[in-house]
C-alpha cells in the first residue's frame, strides 16, 4: 500500500470507532486494543510483516477465509507461519486502496468491515471485493486473526 493509502486507512478506522462509539475514548481496552491494530497496520504499510508478527502472541492463529480457490485463503498457526502467508499474500497484490465501512471494539475483540480493491501482480488484473476482518487480542497482543472476503475474480480468473 501507498504511504498514502495506509494514512487514509488509519484515518479512517479511528474516525470509524469513535462514530460507532463517541465514548470510544474513555474504554480503554477497546481503545488500546484498536491502537495496537493501527499500529500494526502502519507496519504492512511499510511492508514490515516482522514489525506485525512482533506485536503477535507465538500462538497466533490466522484464518482466512473468501472466494474459493482464492490463493489468499488458509489457517496458520504460529509467528512464523503468519509471516510466510502474509509475506506471500502481499506479494499478490498492488494498488491496493482501501474504504472502510464499520469499525467495533468490543472488550478483546475489534471487528473491522472494509471494501478493497486493487491489481494483482504481475497479471496487472483489476480486483474488488468486501471483506471483514475480525481481531481477537489477549494480553496485549494478537492471538487471533480471522478475514473472511469477496472477490468475484480471483487471479486468473478473467
Amino acid at each position: 500500500m501507498s504511504p498514502e493509502s495506509i494514512q487514509r486507512l488509519i484515518a479512517d478506522v479511528r474516525r470509524a470507532f469513535h462514530l460507532i462509539d463517541p465514548e470510544a475514548a474513555s474504554r480503554p481496552v477497546e481503545s488500546g486494543n484498536v491502537r495496537r491494530l493501527l499500529e500494526m497496520y502502519e507496519a504492512v504499510g511499510r511492508s514490515d510483516f516482522v514489525g506485525v508478527v512482533e506485536r503477535m502472541t507465538d500462538d497466533v492463529v490466522m484464518t482466512i477465509t473468501g472466494t474459493p480457490g482464492h490463493p489468499f485463503n488458509g489457517r496458520w498457526v504460529g509467528r512464523a507461519a503468519v509471516l510466510e502467508a502474509m509475506g506471500r499474500n502481499f506479494a499478490m497484490v498492488d494498488e491496493q486502496e482501501v474504504q472502510i465501512v464499520s469499525v467495533v471494539a468490543q472488550g478483546e475483540t475489534v471487528i473491522v468491515i472494509a471494501r478493497e480493491r486493487g491489481r494483482y501482480r504481475p497479471s496487472g488484473e483489476p480486483y474488488e471485493g468486501e471483506w471483514a476482518q475480525v481481531f481477537g487480542f489477549r494480553g496485549g497482543r494478537l492471538e487471533a486473526l480471522r478475514e473472511i472476503f469477496s472477490v468475484p475474480n480471483p487471479p486468473g480468473e478473467r
